[in-house]
C-alpha cells in the first residue's frame, strides 16, 4: 500500500514529522524511545514511493520493537477529556474519532493545530484521492475519470463499495448535527475554516475534511480492549508508529501484545466471581517467530480479507500472478450476491418468493461464494446450501408445491449431515447451475477487463493522477480473480469433484 508519493522536500517534512512525533512520544507520554526500546524507523520506502516501518537493528524472534503509551493513542477513553460526557451518548466511537481528527485536519504543509495529539495527526497521509470512496463521492459531481473506476468494479465490489459509501454518509450526518447544535465544541478547533462553518453536510469543503478524517480512521484503527465486552464499538484505537506499517497477506512481522492484565477481581466478590475490567494499557508490540534484519520493512497483517473487502476498505489489493487463482495457489474468492439474487427474483410465481423466506428462516440468505483455495476449487457450503433449494423442484414449477414442507425437510436433512444430498436429480441441476454461473462470471470478467482498458485509454491525458496506472491494475486484478476463481470452480465440477 502507499501512503503518500512526493518529492524530496516533502519526504524531508515527513521524517521531520515522524522526529516531533518521537519526541512527544518521550516528553509528553513518557515513551521509551532508546535504541533498546524502540527499534523501529517510519520512512519513505524506495521501492514504492510511499511510507513503511523498517528495523532500525537486526532483532530476534519475540524482541519487543516498540510500546506506545495508553494515552498517546486516540480513543474514546482519551478523547472523553476533551469533549463533553454527552458527546458519547450521541456519536458512535467512529463518529467521535473522526470527528476530533476532521476539526484538527493539517492544512497543506502545516503540522495539525492540535494541542493535545498534533504531533501523532500531523504524520497521518495528507491525500486519498486513489482511494474508491473517494472515487464515488466525487462521481456525485459527475468526474468522468472517478464515474469510470467505479463504474468498471465487479458488481461484488461495487455494492461493497456503495455500502461503505452509506456508512460515511451517516457518520458525516451525525457529526455534522452534533456540530451544529455543540457551538462549544466547534470552538475546539484548531482549523479558523472549521469554526466558521454552517455544518451543511452538502458543502463539498466540509465534506473532504471529513472524508479524510473517515478514511484515516477507517483504514488504520487498531483492536484496542477497552471494553469487557470483546465485540464493543469502542474497542478500537489510533496508535502512533503502528500506522506506518503496510499489510502483508501471509506473514506479519509484528505481533500486538494487549496489556497483561485484563481483569481484577472486584474486592468483596470472591463469592460471586464477580470481575472488573481493567482496560486501556500501554501497547505492546513485538516481532514475530523470525529474525528480522536490520532495514527490513516490517508488514502487518490488517486481517485475512478477501481482495475485494481489501481494496474498498484499504484501497489496495493482495497482488498475484498470472495463473495463481486458477492453480490454486492464491486465496481467491467471488461474491456471488447479485447472480444469486437475480435467479431467485426471476423464478416464475410464488416459488421465487418462497425460496428467499425459507432461505431467510433458516439463516443460509446471502453470503454465497466461490473459491480457489484450499483445492480443489469449490462453491462455499452456503452457496450448494442455495442451489440445492433452488432446484428442490424443477425450474419449470410456478406455484410452491402441496408438499412443500416435506421437500424442505429432505432439504434440511442434507444440511444438518443426516444425508448426503436431496435427490441424484437435485445434485445433477445444482451442479449445472453452478456451470451456468461460473460460466456467466467468466465472460463478464473478460469483458470488464476489456472495458475498463478501453475507457481508461480514452480519458488519460497529462493531468491524469500519478496513481491511476496502480489502481486501474487494482482493478484489472479484481476482475482477474473472478475470472480464474470461476475457470477453477468449472474445472472442479466438470472432473466430478465432491464438494
Amino acid at each position: 500500500m502507499s501512503n503518500f508519493i512526493g518529492n524530496d522536500g516533502e519526504e524531508r517534512r515527513e521524517n521531520a514529522r515522524w522526529q516531533r512525533m518521537l519526541q512527544w512520544l518521550v516528553d509528553e507520554h513518557g515513551m521509551a524511545g532508546d535504541e533498546v526500546n524502540l527499534r523501529v524507523v517510519g520512512r519513505r520506502a524506495q521501492d514504492t514511493g510511499g511510507r513503511g516501518l523498517f528495523a532500525l537493528k537486526s532483532c530476534q524472534p519475540s524482541t519487543t520493537l516498540f510500546t506506545i503509551p495508553a494515552k498517546a493513542m486516540i480513543t474514546v477513553k482519551t478523547l472523553s477529556t476533551i469533549y463533553p460526557s454527552k458527546t458519547l451518548q450521541v456519536l458512535n466511537p467512529v463518529q467521535l474519532l473522526s470527528m476530533h481528527m476532521f476539526l484538527h485536519r493539517p492544512t497543506g504543509d502545516e503540522d495539525s493545530g492540535d494541542p493535545v495529539f498534533g504531533p501523532y495527526i500531523s504524520t497521518l497521509p495528507r491525500d486519498f484521492g486513489s482511494h474508491p470512496l473517494t472515487w464515488m463521492l466525487a462521481s456525485t459531481t459527475k468526474h468522468a475519470l472517478h464515474e469510470v473506476l467505479t463504474s468498471s468494479l465487479p458488481p461484488a465490489s461495487h455494492a461493497a463499495l456503495q455500502t461503505i459509501y452509506t456508512r460515511f454518509w451517516e457518520d458525516w450526518k451525525a457529526v455534522c448535527e452534533y456540530l451544529k447544535a455543540s457551538p462549544a465544541v466547534v470552538m475546539l478547533s484548531s482549523k479558523h475554516d472549521v469554526k466558521q462553518s454552517q455544518f451543511d453536510t452538502s458543502s463539498r469543503h466540509l465534506q473532504d475534511h471529513f472524508l479524510w478524517a473517515w478514511l484515516n480512521l477507517n483504514t488504520r484503527c487498531i483492536y484496542y480492549r477497552l471494553n469487557v465486552d470483546q465485540s464493543a464499538q469502542e474497542n478500537m484505537a489510533m496508535c502512533p508508529i503502528l500506522d506506518f506499517a503496510n499489510h502483508a497477506s501471509l506473514n506479519s512481522h509484528i505481533i500486538p501484545v494487549m496489556p497483561n492484565s485484563l481483569f481484577s477481581p472486584v474486592p468483596g466478590s470472591r463469592k460471586s466471581g464477580k470481575k472488573t475490567a481493567t482496560m486501556g494499557g500501554d501497547y505492546m508490540f513485538i516481532s514475530s517467530g523470525r529474525s528480522i534484519q536490520e532495514g527490513d520493512e516490517l508488514f502487518l497483517q490488517y486481517g485475512a480479507h478477501p481482495n475485494r473487502k481489501l481494496f474498498i476498505e484499504y484501497g489496495f489489493v493482495n497482488v498475484f500472478n498470472e495463473g495463481n487463482c486458477l492453480g490454486g495457489d492464491f486465496i481467491g474468492e467471488v461474491d456471488l450476491q447479485d447472480i444469486l439474487e437475480e435467479m431467485f427474483e426471476k423464478r416464475g410465481g410464488s416459488v421465487g418468493r418462497w425460496m428467499k423466506g425459507v432461505l431467510e428462516e433458516e439463516g443460509y440468505w446471502g453470503d454465497w461464494t466461490v473459491h480457489s483455495s484450499p483445492t480443489p476449487a469449490h462453491p462455499s457450503y452456503r452457496l450448494m446450501a442455495a442451489l440445492r433449494l433452488y432446484h428442490i423442484v424443477p425450474e419449470s414449477t410456478h406455484s410452491v408445491p402441496r408438499n412443500a414442507e416435506e421437500l424442505v425437510d429432505a432439504w434440511r436433512r442434507v444440511l444438518i449431515g443426516q444425508e448426503e444430498r436431496v435427490s441424484e436429480a437435485n445434485e445433477q441441476a445444482w451442479r449445472k447451475s453452478l456451470l451456468r454461473i461460473c460460466e456467466e462470471i467468466i465472460g463478464r470478467a473478460n469483458g470488464g477487463m476489456e472495458n475498463l482498458e478501453g475507457e481508461l485509454t480514452t480519458l488519460k491525458t497529462k493531468r491524469t493522477p500519478g496513481w491511476l496506472d496502480w489502481m486501474a491494475g487494482n482493478i484489472q486484478l479484481l476482475w482477474r480473480e473472478e475470472l480464474e476463481v470461476a475457470e477453477a470452480v468449472t474445472i472442479s465440477v466438470r472432473s466430478g469433484e465432491e464438494f
